[in-house]
């Protein structure tokens, strides 16, 4: 896989995560008290803007499931008869958010007045189990809302994760240049040992066990079984020596 797509899934992952996370709102929990301001910036319940603060990994999916019925009705063209099932798709904690995210569907009247059944997701999380904040809203796959906060939030993730993949990138091309090192050299070694046999000079008085590694029109150069080499004349080998390099000419 190449460096450029391997970045390209981590962002693109990234960017996943930020269109289903980014969104912001408070609500109060009905069994916890009254609305109150929240310790993140956004929308509180009375609609001022609060600080941010970092949440704390608290409240239960019940919890998140009721109070993420809330956001999502603030999105919708008629909050007041919108119907949520007794119970949410699917509900995770996120650890690396410390936030709860949460699936379902709901049934409300579109634009036109018409009854429809969306699917929606919300992330959401409470600091303290009565202030509840809204990371994020998705109503039929389309973004609700995004706060700037959470944006702040998923720049980091998008940034780790294209750090990541380079990494990634980078390990994977230093294995594949190993590889493909050690490959070439195992050619190499092979076609030398290919290449090894015994040189005699025109005397027929010297030899030497050498593997053949180039050749010139007028000298060899020829690997000792020690690793060292040598360069070698041709007029001074054998007549057997010399036809053998020009058959390897053809």
């Amino acid at each position: 896989m190449k460096r450029s797509t391997i970045a390209a899934l981590a962002v693109g992952v990234a960017l996943a995560i930020m269109c289903l996370a980014c969104g912001t709102g408070t609500v109060t929990t009905n069994t916890k008290g009254s609305s109150a301001g929240s310790s993140s910036t956004g929308h509180t319940a009375s609609g001022k803007t609060e600080t941010a603060a970092k949440p704390a990994r608290r409240g239960d999916e019940i919890d998140a499931y009721v109070m993420s019925q809330k956001f999502v009705k603030r999105h919708l063209n008629y909050p007041h008869d919108a119907s949520f099932p007794w119970g949410p798709t699917s509900t995770t904690y996120l650890d690396d958010l410390d936030a709860w995210r949460v699936a379902a569907t709901v049934k409300a009247k579109n634009a036109l007045g018409g009854t429809l059944t969306y699917e929606w997701v919300a992330i959401v999380y409470t600091d303290d189990d009565v202030n509840w904040q809204c990371h994020a809203v998705t109503i039929d796959r389309k973004l609700a809302y995004v706060s700037e906060v959470y944006k702040s939030k998923c720049a980091a993730i998008v940034e780790e994760a294209k750090k990541k993949a380079e990494q990634a990138a980078a390990k994977l091309a230093a294995e594949e240049k190993a590889k493909a090192d050690a490959e070439a050299k195992a050619e190499l070694e092979a076609r030398v040992e290919s290449r090894r046999r015994t040189w005699t000079d025109t005397s027929g008085e010297f030899t030497i066990e050498a593997a053949l590694l180039s050749k010139t029109p007028t000298t060899v150069t020829l690997q000792k079984e020690d690793g060292t080499s040598i360069q070698v004349p041709i007029e001074k080998l054998s007549e057997v020596d010399r036809d053998y390099l020009k058959s390897l000419a053809k």
